[in-house]
């Protein structure tokens, strides 16, 4: 009698058998992911709708395999949800299942905040939106903060740890640039840390070959349109390269993003003050799909509906590339000693940076005790495991009432 291993339908269920799809077609991953993209809130919580959709929904690859995707993408830097998606089309219809899929999940909330933006552009100084962004941002230092707590709760075990976040809050409110924090924290974190313990590394159970020639096609083709880009169009060209760079080192899902691009946008480039990019994050955060899509608002404030697409793009490119290149070599990435360790320091780093990044924000706003109640109130909900849209739908609520 044949049995399951996890990765397969049990052959002993007729029914099964029928809803088992290894290889579903390309337009059927992008249209799965779509409506995925366009329904999905709740950040992290967005890889549970991902699982339920591949491995019990449609049955396209097992447990296990979603379990080894899903820890590769936690130790590479990016959106992680989007890298799960992505992950899912490249188990299932290899580079092109890949692109397909990253489509589909980021098209939703690509569109909605581009509209959003143009919105807010027009809008900003009328009387009552001026309300809701005066609450709104009170709101988002709130969800920022947990974003620090819940990325800090399963890494900090002492005293080491708490050192590493506070380094690397002083040197980036010291003007130090937040890439090279980053990489003190790994330096210390290889100096200081313990590697994850045996049993939480996950084993990856299939390797997915992906042709060279096909990774080196692709390369080319991007390398080509990105150097077309700086000699035609040079701001559209520092959009993506800002962005690019945001994407390779947020380590730690798409809360990681933001001290990164609250660095580069605000601080190195001047695009926006602060309160535009607390707007930002805000009308990321009330749409479906991945919460780094504020990158698309902070394009369309810089160059219109180009400067959009080519953030989005920025902002997913690199990621995608690592999630494709080196999948193949997980269990050597992953059962590294050396490499288990910088990836600790690096995840604490963003403790710190988020935290540096709540400090810089807050001279933003005019605090008074209507948006002090907003920032506790909105941090407490979330604790307790609010979603992110109903704490920001309810801040709009109190902000037309009181503000």
């Amino acid at each position: 009698m044949s049995q399951s291993n996890g990765n397969t339908p049990s052959l002993n269920d007729p029914a099964e058998i029928s809803d088992f799809e290894p290889h579903p077609s390309l337009f059927r991953i992008f249209q799965e992911f779509l409506v995925l993209g366009a329904t999905a809130f709740g950040g992290p919580a967005m890889v549970a709708y991902i699982r339920k959709l591949a491995v019990e929904k449609h049955r396209w690859m097992g447990t296990s395999d979603f379990q080894s995707g899903l820890a590769f993408c936690q130790i590479i830097p990016g959106a992680t949800a989007m890298q799960v998606a992505g992950y899912v089309g490249l188990r299932t219809r290899g580079f092109a299942g890949a692109v397909v899929a990253y489509a589909g999940f980021a098209s939703p909330a690509t569109i909605l905040v581009i509209a959003l933006s143009s919105l807010y552009l027009s809008l900003h100084t009328l009387p009552p939106f001026m309300s809701i962004l005066q609450g709104l941002r009170p709101v988002v230092v709130g969800v920022i903060l947990y974003a620090a707590v819940s990325l800090g709760h399963p890494l900090v075990r002492g005293m080491r740890e708490v050192g590493i976040a506070l380094a690397a809050a002083a040197l980036l409110l010291l003007g130090i640039h937040p890439i090279l924090a980053i990489l003190s924290a790994a330096l210390l974190g290889c100096a200081l840390l313990s590697g994850l313990p045996e049993e939480e590394v996950t084993r990856s159970s299939y390797l997915l070959p992906v042709s060279p020639h096909t990774l080196i096609a692709a390369l080319a083709f991007i390398i080509a349109g990105v150097v077309a880009m700086a000699w035609v169009q040079p701001l559209l060209f520092h959009l993506f390269i800002s962005m690019f760079q945001v994407d390779l080192f947020a380590f730690g899902g798409g809360f990681a993003a933001y001290p990164l691009m609250y660095h580069e946008v605000v601080r190195v480039q001047g695009w926006m003050d602060e309160k535009t990019f607390l707007d930002g994050i805000a009308i990321g955060q009330v749409t479906p799909g991945p919460i780094i899509i504020t990158a698309t608002f902070i394009g369309f404030v810089v160059d219109g509906v180009a400067g959009a697409l080519i953030a989005t793009i920025g902002i997913f490119i690199g990621s995608f590339f690592l999630l494709v290149g080196l999948f193949p070599f997980f269990d050597r990435i992953q059962g590294s000693p050396l490499v288990n360790r910088a990836a600790r320091g690096i995840l604490l780093s963003f403790l710190g940076l988020l935290a540096s990044v709540c400090i810089g924000v807050a001279f933003a706003i005019s605090w008074n005790p209507i948006t002090v109640f907003l920032a506790i109130g909105s941090f407490v909900a979330l604790l307790m495991g609010a979603e992110i849209l109903w704490v920001i739908v309810g801040g709009i609520l109190i902000s037309l009432i009181l503000l």
